[in-house]
């Protein structure tokens, strides 16, 4: 497999660009043996500045075989599985991830 020159480039750019943003430039005279090391050491610093700000959160849609109400009923869904003979409902809901 090889790989282009300036795709090499590319992301050396882009990852000089994120660490000087970043604060991150100041890596001090440290060495690596080799590219690998590097980029390992950039994705390291680039995760612990994201858990400090805290990792992103958002609302998933989810849709479950409830024995109580949760969210909206999906009528259609609980009668194609008769789900109400067991006195359970198919409900979609949002649930904070």
């Amino acid at each position: 497999m090889t790989v282009k020159i300036s795709n090499i480039y590319h992301m050396l750019a882009y990852a000089f660009r994120s660490l000087n943003v970043g604060g991150i430039a100041q890596m001090g005279s440290e060495e690596f043996e080799n590219l690998h090391e590097l980029f390992a050491e950039i994705i390291i610093n680039g995760m612990r500045k994201q858990l400090k700000r805290g990792l992103p959160r958002r609302y998933a849609n989810q849709s479950e075989e409830l024995g109580n109400l949760r969210g909206k009923i999906d009528l259609q869904t609980s009668i194609r599985r008769t789900t109400m003979v067991r006195r359970r409902l198919f409900c979609k809901f949002d649930e904070f991830t």
